[in-house]
């Protein structure tokens, strides 16, 4: 229980957005606690059972790890580079859990070294939970680097379909509106099953709620700029044209960066009043 309350009061858990990484660390801190509770060792346990269990369980998530890595296609460059440095560390500190531990056994088969057995037992109880808190500590900050990373993929969709929404706000005919429109149609569709699962996931019930403004906002306001906007292209004279293509689009930009700050952490900017109508 010492353990377990070491964990939960030096983890801070305002880094974690979502319920599946909540869970996962969670189940974290239940396996350390189990695992230092098993100092002393039970009767017809050994310390070198106990060792390979360890390494068994810190081998077991880095092969998961970098499974999950290689396969998530869009996780490139300095994301990549950023994951795998986290499984480094994930596998640096399981090595020194493992090498603690073998170190213990090996002092301990001597007789002179048997005399002390209470003390050294304390001692390597003090450095063993130690240990695991940084084993924690390790694989807590991969989990929330994995997610973090999810958060910027989502972002990268927006900041192109930002920039799709401008191409269409600058179009001059009929069929590059029609294009551009496409193209950041099938943009929201790529990211849109990802947002969904992300506010299913989310922890703070108002991030959910504000997403799911967001993401209502600019369902509605995507017909609007594709509509206004043929019809400004039709007649760039009217300023009624012109400001009907102008607002759809603000509409549509103001949900893309409420939902951008929502993602990041930061606080929602108003939307305008006016798109809760449609």
């Amino acid at each position: 229980m010492v353990v377990r309350a070491s964990l939960q009061s030096s983890f801070n858990f305002d880094q974690v957005k979502t319920k599946t990484v909540e869970n996962l660390i969670f189940q974290l801190i239940n396996d350390v606690t189990n695992i230092t509770e098993t100092f002393p060792l039970q009767p017809g346990q050994t310390a070198d059972s106990l060792v390979v269990a360890v390494e068994r369980s810190v081998q077991q998530f880095l092969d998961q790890g970098d499974a999950a890595i290689r396969s998530c296609s869009l996780a490139h460059g300095t994301a990549l580079e950023t994951l795998t440095d986290a499984l480094v560390d994930v596998r640096d500190t399981g090595q020194s859990m493992s090498f603690a531990g073998r170190d213990f056994i090996r002092d301990s088969s001597s007789s002179q070294r048997r005399a002390t057995a209470v003390n050294a037992g304390k001692t390597l109880l003090q450095i063993g939970e130690c240990l695991y808190v940084v084993q924690f500590e390790a694989v807590a900050h991969f989990l929330i680097l994995a997610d973090s990373i999810d958060v910027a993929l989502i972002v990268e969709g927006i900041d192109k379909i930002r920039t799709l929404l401008d191409g269409i706000r600058a179009a001059t005919s009929n069929q590059e509106v029609i294009d551009r429109y496409q193209l950041m149609i099938a943009e929201i569709e790529e990211i849109e099953e990802t947002v969904r699962r992300r506010i299913a996931d989310l922890r703070d019930p108002n991030q959910r709620d504000d997403l799911l403004a967001c993401k209502g906002v600019l369902k509605s306001s995507c017909p609007l700029v594709f509509a206004t906007t043929k019809a400004f292209v039709r007649h760039p004279e009217n300023d009624e044209s012109r400001q009907n293509r102008d607002y759809a689009h603000s509409e549509a930009l103001a949900a893309l960066n409420a939902m951008d700050s929502i993602l990041r952490g930061e606080v929602m900017p108003l939307l305008p009043l006016r798109s809760m109508s449609f």
